[in-house]
C-alpha cells in the first residue's frame, strides 16, 4: 500500500464515484465489448450516475468508516449446508453511516458496486441495513400484503424472501411440504435431438440456478407455507404475507388481469385499513423496450388502480431488470444486453415517478457479479436484493399511520 494511503482519505473519490465506476464499467466492456462500439458511453453512464448529496451522507461524512465492526452475522442461525452456506461480509460491505431516509437508500443501493468481480456489495454514500431476522419479521408486520407482479426475476425475489423469513439456505424457498419429485422430461434441443432431463428436488442454489426447471419446488406465497410447513417460518402469523402472479408479457395481463385483481380483493379483509404495498418489475419480456415495458406497467397499474381503491395511496415499488452476465446465451445478445437494459432503466425512470412509484435498480448490483445463466441472480444476490426491500419496506412502513 502507498505510502500516507487511508481509507479515510480515500473515501470521497469513492463516495463521488471516480474509482468505483472505472472499475465496474471496465467490466460492463468486457461483458458486451463485441455487441456495440458506444458500449463504453452506455456503461459510463449508468454505472456513474450523478451523485445526489444525501444529507444523512454529508452530515455525517467526518465519521465514515468502511470497516465498521460488524455485528454478529445474521446467517449463523440458519440452516445450511456445504454447497449453500454465506456470510453476511461476503456479500454486503458495511460501514457508516446508515441512510436515514426512503430517497438516500433507494439511491444507495441502486447506485453502489463491487471493489471487483462478486466481491461485497457496497452501497454509495451511506449504507444500507441489514436486518435480522426478527427486525425483519417486525418490518412486516406494519403490512397485510406485499402484492408482487412481474416475471421470473420479481419470482425468485419472493423465494428470497422466504429464505430470510425461514431461516433457512437449504429449503426456504422451497415446497418444502412437496414430496412428489415431477418425472423426467423430455426436452427437444435446437438440432431436433432429445434429451432426458431428470427432475429436481431444487435445494440450496438450485432454485435459483435451474430457473423454470424448479418452478414446481418454488414456494412463492407466504400462505402456502403458513398452510402446509407453518413451523418453518420464524415470523408470527401477524406478518405480512408475499404473493406472486407470473405475468411477464402484456398478453398475459389482458388473459389474466381480472382474475388476479379479484384475487387481491378476496385477500383483504377490511378495505378500510388495508396494509398493502406493491413490487412490479417487467423488462426482459419485452425485450428491454421502453416503450413495451411502459404498456406492460399501464396495463397493470390501471387494472389494479380500477379494481383496487386502496391502490393509489398505497407504497409501491418498481423493480428494474439486472445486467447480463458474461455466461448470457449469446444467440440473444442482439435484443438482450446490458446497453438495453440501460435504456431501460433510465428510459422508466421518470415515467415511473410521475406514477408514484419509487424506482429500485439493480444493475449495480449484478453487473460485476456471476450469475447462473447469464440472466438470473445467484443465491447471494437474491439474499442481497431481498434486503434492499426489506429496506424500502421499513422505510415506507408509516404510510398506514
Amino acid at each position: 500500500m502507498a505510502a500516507g494511503f487511508s481509507l479515510a482519505a480515500a473515501w470521497p473519490l469513492i463516495k463521488h464515484n471516480k474509482i468505483l465506476c472505472i472499475a465496474t464499467a471496465v467490466i460492463s466492456l468486457l461483458l458486451v465489448f463485441h455487441s456495440h462500439d458506444s458500449v463504453l458511453q452506455a456503461a459510463t453512464t449508468q454505472l456513474c450516475p450523478p451523485v445526489v448529496e444525501s444529507a444523512s451522507a454529508t452530515e455525517a461524512e467526518a465519521s465514515v468508516n468502511i470497516l465498521e465492526e460488524l455485528p454478529e452475522d445474521p446467517f449463523v442461525t440458519f440452516k445450511k449446508a456445504p454447497e449453500c452456506d454465506v456470510a453476511r461480509h461476503e456479500i454486503h460491505e458495511a460501514f457508516s453511516p446508515k441512510c436515514q431516509t426512503k430517497q438516500d437508500v433507494l439511491s444507495a443501493m441502486s447506485g453502489g458496486g463491487r471493489y471487483g468481480l462478486d466481491q461485497p456489495y457496497a452501497a454509495l454514500g451511506c449504507d444500507m441495513n441489514w436486518y435480522s431476522t426478527a427486525e425483519i419479521c417486525h418490518i412486516l408486520s406494519h403490512y397485510d400484503r406485499i402484492v408482487m407482479a412481474g416475471d421470473s426475476l420479481v419470482r425468485q425475489l419472493v423465494i428470497a424472501i422466504h429464505i430470510l423469513m425461514r431461516e433457512d439456505l437449504v429449503e426456504g424457498g422451497r415446497a418444502t411440504w412437496r414430496t412428489d419429485n415431477p418425472e423426467d422430461e423430455v426436452i427437444t434441443l435446437f438440432d431436433g435431438t432429445t434429451k432426458i432431463d431428470p427432475g429436481m428436488d431444487c435445494r440450496c442454489r438450485t432454485i435459483f440456478s435451474k430457473g423454470s426447471k424448479c418452478l414446481w419446488w418454488e414456494a412463492t406465497g407466504t400462505n402456502q407455507i403458513w398452510a402446509d410447513d407453518p413451523d418453518s417460518m420464524k415470523c408470527q402469523r401477524d406478518t405480512a404475507q408475499f404473493t406472486f402472479a407470473q405475468m411477464p408479457v402484456i398478453e398475459t395481463l389482458q388473459d389474466g388481469k381480472d382474475n388476479w385483481i379479484q384475487r387481491i380483493n378476496d385477500d383483504i379483509e377490511d378495505p378500510r385499513s388495508i396494509k398493502n404495498a406493491y413490487i412490479f418489475g417487467a423488462g426482459a419480456w419485452q425485450r428491454y423496450d421502453v416503450g413495451d415495458t411502459q404498456i406492460w406497467l399501464d396495463v397493470i397499474d390501471g387494472a389494479v388502480r380500477e379494481g383496487v381503491p386502496s391502490f393509489a395511496s398505497a407504497p409501491r415499488l418498481w423493480l428494474s431488470p439486472p445486467a447480463k452476465a458474461i455466461n448470457a446465451d449469446i444467440r440473444f445478445l442482439e435484443s438482450s444486453n446490458n446497453i438495453l437494459i440501460q435504456q431501460n432503466i433510465h428510459g422508466m425512470h421518470e415515467y415511473v415517478s410521475s406514477l408514484g412509484y419509487d424506482h429500485l435498480q439493480v444493475y449495480n448490483l449484478t453487473v460485476q457479479a456471476s450469475s447462473p445463466d447469464g440472466t438470473h441472480a445467484s443465491l447471494e444476490n437474491a439474499l442481497v436484493e431481498a434486503m434492499m426491500v426489506m429496506n424500502w419496506l421499513d422505510m415506507v412502513k408509516d404510510a398506514f399511520v
